[in-house]
């Protein structure tokens, strides 16, 4: 996260998030915590990178993580990003 913050071009990242969909009865019953955070970005020559942080054995984000996501100077972009970052928000106490 240390390297995206400083070469992420155009102040611009994708984001996703995965958990598991919890069922009874084979019906959906809600969903479990976050396990999968996904950032993609352009780095200063253009090419795209990605990193993938595996979040079923964390409590909380990582100090330059939760920086990163609460960072006004950074456009999130993804598919219904606003609810994966309400879910982040919740299962890592993020405000």
């Amino acid at each position: 996260v240390n390297a995206l913050l400083e070469v992420v071009k155009d102040k611009r990242i994708g984001l996703d998030a995965e958990w598991e969909i919890r069922e009874e009865g084979g019906r959906r019953a809600g969903r479990g915590k976050i396990n999968t955070i996904q950032i993609g970005y352009r780095n200063l020559s253009g090419k795209v990178n990605v990193l993938i942080f595996r979040t079923e054995k964390w409590t909380s984000l990582p100090n330059r993580l939760e920086t990163l996501l609460l960072d006004n100077s950074i456009t999130i972009a993804g598919n219904k990003v606003s609810g994966d970052l309400k879910y982040i928000g919740d299962d890592f106490n993020v405000q």
